[in-house]
């Protein structure tokens, strides 16, 4: 006689027919156990001789006792050893002691290790190595206005010399020499540049070129940060310093350790939100001319390094260049460059000047040399008016023999020429000192103390951080890579969207292309019984 021999099962688990979650298990044992553990031992039945896959079982007692279950898990023992995993779909009244329970079969779970799981192009899914910078695939999400959240000026060696480029070297000692130009860090100068630490040496230095009747020597009078200037050397008997044009161009290296820490004040669980664009470091000159640098591609990580560097000249200007970045060791396409040397006026002093280059000496035995013998000037070309004058009636009377009459005329051409001559410095000397050179637009920079760089780092504000953090953490990152899934590999959880899933195994047909679709819609495969809980831990195992 034929016995029944199938067992049946009735309990509540924590996941539903729309198979958004899975419970999934790592083998047949823990899966029995597991399901089982959601069953109630008071609705066990072992009466049935046979359970079908689709279909409904009759069991007693009347609807409301059953409205709290949604599944059944049973194994017909006559035909095998596999256990069948079904959703209650239905409590329908039957009779007043029989109602029935409509089941709709768990394909996942039932056929969970007949699948084959196959690489397949993976759309999104929790990956298991999460080091920054190993993922940096646009996610397609707007960060929003990001906050700087740290910024710094390079305030090292940016206080400016004066520097002045003359063709002549006037000597305290009252001569001076002509300067031959020199060589700059590796660029060919027709004037030598001289350093003045001080506003007074620097007057000195354009008093002498003066008395000299040599300002017109000077070519450029600008400002340079030091550290844009090599060695210099003190002058021995002059004013300042030299340029040492042996030195090689200056180079110093600035780290700036901006670090992966968080986000406006949001530390985040995936490193991914510490990489562009939620995150980057900018340098910037004040002016408008600055770069975008991602911390995950400094060669130490969250670290940016720069090379400060640049020429004297009037024409050089200070970079920064970022170094070991992007696998680049020296990364001049991403240099920032601070605006051109500030530009400074000078006062050309026109007579000073037109006097030293000239000295004035007379028939009579008269020197003029210096602005201080001036007056004299003045009252002598009166005096030699005056003498002109009474020549001049002397000859009109007839008084005075040829002779006498012929050195007269030779004194009056002499004096009238002489007369010309000192009227042409008492003009100069009303001449009023003029400008030479100008400022640039730099100065106000230097006036402002932004004469240099800022290294700044923006980061999402913290509350979009966490809102793309929370994403991120539900649905795992954009992969797009063909593989195979990461269905396991998280403590918690795990998020897998395929495109065109092709799984195979000992499966109906129909069911494994229901498997199929599902990996392509997406879904979360749990490890844990608290099922759809996202505030546990989803730490990478």
């Amino acid at each position: 006689m034929y016995q029944p021999s199938t067992e049946i099962r009735i309990g509540t688990v924590p996941w539903n027919p729309n198979y958004k979650h899975v419970r999934w298990y790592p083998n047949l044992n823990a899966q029995k156990s597991g399901v089982a553990s959601f069953m109630d031992a008071r609705r066990t039945i072992s009466t049935y001789t046979y359970q079908r896959l689709e279909s409904a079982i009759d069991v007693d007692g009347n609807p409301e006792q059953y409205y709290n279950y949604n599944y059944v898990m049973f194994q017909n023992e006559n035909f095998g050893t596999k256990w069948f995993y079904a959703f209650i779909t239905r409590a329908e009244y039957k009779t007043a002691n029989t109602t029935r329970l409509h089941l709709e079969l768990d394909y996942v779970q039932t056929y969970m290790f007949d699948y084959d799981i196959k690489p397949c192009f993976v759309e999104r899914e929790h990956v298991n190595d999460d080091a920054i910078g190993a993922h940096v695939k646009d996610e397609g999400i707007d960060p929003g206005e990001l906050k700087c959240t740290y910024s710094v000026i390079d305030n090292e060696d940016m206080d400016c010399y004066m520097v002045v480029a003359s063709a002549v070297e006037p000597l305290k000692d009252g001569t001076y020499v002509n300067n031959g130009g020199d060589k700059y860090m590796g660029v060919t100068s027709g004037t030598s540049l001289s350093v003045f630490l001080t506003v007074d040496d620097f007057k000195g230095f354009m008093k002498a070129l003066s008395d000299n009747g040599q300002q017109d020597a000077v070519s450029q009078v600008y400002m340079v940060p030091r550290a844009a200037i090599p060695t210099i050397v003190k002058k021995s008997d002059g004013w300042g310093y030299w340029v040492d044009s042996n030195a090689s161009t200056p180079q110093t290296t600035k780290d700036y350790a901006l670090g992966f820490t968080n986000l406006d004040g949001y530390v985040p669980k995936n490193n991914k939100m510490f990489c562009y664009p939620f995150q980057y470091a900018e340098v910037t000159n004040f002016t408008g001319a600055d770069q975008q640098f991602r911390l995950e591609f400094c060669g130490t990580p969250g670290t940016l390094s720069l090379q400060k560097t640049g020429g004297c000249d009037a024409n050089s200007r200070l970079a920064y260049i970022p170094l070991n970045y992007n696998g680049v060791n020296r990364f001049v396409e991403g240099a920032v460059y601070l605006e051109k040397y500030p530009t400074c006026n000078w006062v050309y002093q026109a007579f000073a000047n037109m006097l030293g280059a000239s000295q004035v000496d007379t028939s009579f035995g008269l020197s003029f040399n210096s602005m201080s013998q001036l007056p004299y000037v003045n009252s002598f070309i009166d005096s030699t008016q005056n003498i002109i004058g009474g020549a001049m009636q002397g000859l009109a009377s007839g008084n005075v023999a040829g002779a006498a009459a012929s050195m007269i005329n030779s004194t009056i051409n002499g004096a009238q020429d002489l007369t010309n001559t000192f009227a042409n410095f008492s003009k100069a000397s009303k001449t009023p000192n003029t400008q030479r050179g100008g400022t640039n637009s730099t100065t106000a920079l230097v006036n402002f103390g932004t004469y240099t760089i800022g290294v700044r780092k923006y980061t999402c504000r913290a509350e979009i951080a966490r809102q793309i953090d929370d994403f991120l953490s539900v649905y795992g990152y954009n992969v797009s890579v063909v593989k195979t899934p990461n269905i396991t590999g998280r403590a918690s959880w795990n998020y897998v969207k395929t495109v065109a899933a092709n799984m195979s195994g000992s499966v109906p047909a129909g069911y494994l292309a229901m498997f199929n679709r599902l990996l392509d819609s997406g879904v979360t495969f749990w490890h844990t019984d608290d099922v759809g809980n996202y505030s546990l831990s989803n730490a990478i195992i």
